[in-house]
Parts: C-alpha cells; structure tokens; sequence
C-alpha cells in the first residue's frame, strides 16, 4: 500500500539529499500531498502529483491514514494573496496562528461571515482568514481566452519576487517555479521544469504562433509571454534578481539581449492552427 503525507508547513523544501544544507529543488505549499517513496533519519523521500521528487524533513510533514482521508474529500480554496494569516479570531487585532504564502491550500468550514472565513488546515489546525485571501482554483476547460488572461494575471501577480532556486512561493520563486504555480493556480498541471515532458499538456508550437500565456524555452531557463513581445519570468541573470517583464523586440527599452538568440521552443496546451502561423509577436 502506498504511504503518503501532506505538507502542513507554509513552505516545505524538497531537498536534493537527505542532508539539512542540500540544494533545493522544489518546494511543497501547504496541503499539498506527498507520497512517501523512503525514510532516511528525519528525511522523506517524496514524490508530488507532478513527479517531481525531493527529500522532506519529516517537521514539514503530517501522517495519518485519518487526516489523508479527511483532507482528501475536504473542500479546498487556494491562497491567492501574497501571504495570508491565519488568525485565532475573525479580526484583525487577532493573534497569527499561522502564516501562509499564495497556493496553499486550506479548507473552508461553514459559511464566511462579515468579511471573514474560518478555514481548516492539514494538520487539523482551525483560523480564520479574509475572504479576499482565499478563492476556489477555476477549471483548466474554461474558454481559452479566460485561461490565458488568467495565468497571465497570476504570474505578473509574482512581480519583484526574489529569485530563489527552487522556489514557488511569493517568499523566492525560480523560473520554472513561477510558469508552474501561474498554470497551477489556474487549473492546470504543467512539467516544473524548464523543458516540455511527456506527458503533461505543454506542446510544441510555431513561434508565430505564439499567444499570451504560452511559454518560452531557453536552455535551462522558460519565461511567459504576456503579450507584444513582452515575457515575465523569475531571472538571477543580467543584472536582475527576481521576477521581471523583458521583451523579444530589439526595440523595445525592455529588450534583454542575451535570451532570444537562444530560444528553442515555444509551448502552448492549446492546439494551433495553421491559420494562426502567419501571427508575429511583436
């Protein structure tokens, strides 16, 4: 029988090695579920919903066949603010039980009242938060031109984040990281890396192609672009340490020189048609 755990910490790093200082190379947010491949002293081996697998130290981590079973047939609404406190009371004068960064997922209990929603964490945890603070994830089906605006709006939602290598919280974010949570919050699971994978719904497409929304490959590094020309990504490189707007167009005053002589694909979940290969991005 496969075990599994669910990350009950704002933000839970998934390490290379089961070794306290090991580089990162994914994080877990707060109810997500983990399966449990091995143990190594404090360490989880884990595997997420996306196949991506790290070591989690077991602080991070909440077990128990009972608390899976509940939080698995719990409703979820996703933290869609920066950062959310969850609170004893429902005011803000209230102490801070716990602090949770965009894309954790928490569930609401009863009905909101006067501006406040009394919310269920993995570990059983209770609080309330603002209802702005909190939203149900819209489905990846909905019209095309609704999923594009919408990752595009959540991933310019992650403007002057810090880079962080292996990041997806609003609290440090890598490339990778910030064109997955933008899909994920949106619906849909993308490969959280910066190359297409087979099996999830990134396709190859013409450049031409190309809409707001879909995404750019670069050897070992993928942006979005959000329209003209114009892409968003999480960079450590030319000067800049975050996420920032640049731009394909060698006129524009956001050009970034270095990246697209070095483009190698553009990926879209939506099918293209040849009519649409005549289209110029900028």
């Amino acid at each position: 029988m496969e075990a599994y755990a669910l990350a009950k910490n704002a933000v839970v790093p998934l390490l290379a090695s089961p070794e306290e200082h090991a580089e990162r190379v994914d994080e877990a947010l707060c109810g997500m579920f983990l399966q449990i491949l091995e143990k190594s002293g404090r360490f989880y081996r884990v595997r997420t919903s996306y196949r991506y697998e790290g070591w989690a130290a077991g602080e991070g981590l909440c077990f128990g066949e009972e608390q899976l079973a509940l939080w698995r047939t719990a409703p979820k609404r996703a933290v869609c603010m920066s950062f959310a406190d969850v609170q004893a009371e429902p005011k803000v004068q209230a102490e801070p039980l716990r602090s949770l960064t965009r894309g954790a997922a928490v569930s609401p209990v009863g009905t909101a009242a006067d501006g406040w929603q009394k919310i269920r964490l993995p570990d059983g945890t209770e609080g309330f938060v603002p209802c702005p603070a909190i939203a149900q994830v819209l489905p990846a089906d909905r019209p095309e031109a609704a999923f594009r605006s919408g990752v595009v709006r959540t991933a310019l939602s992650y403007l002057g984040t810090p880079y962080r290598w292996g990041g997806k919280s609003p609290l440090g974010i890598d490339c990778s990281g910030l064109c997955f949570m933008a899909y994920y919050l949106n619906g849909s699971v993308i490969f959280r890396d910066a190359r297409m994978e087979p099996g999830f719904p990134v396709h190859e497409i013409p450049f031409r192609s190309a809409k707001p929304g879909d995404l750019l490959y670069f050897p070992g590094h993928i942006a979005m672009l959000i329209g003209n020309g114009r892409y968003v990504h999480a960079t450590a490189g030319n000067g800049c340490h975050g996420v920032v707007i640049n731009s394909l167009n060698p006129r524009s005053r956001e050009y970034r020189a270095d990246l697209p002589p070095k483009l190698t694909a553009v990926g879209s979940i939506f099918p293209c048609a040849a009519a649409q290969n005549k289209r110029r991005l900028f």
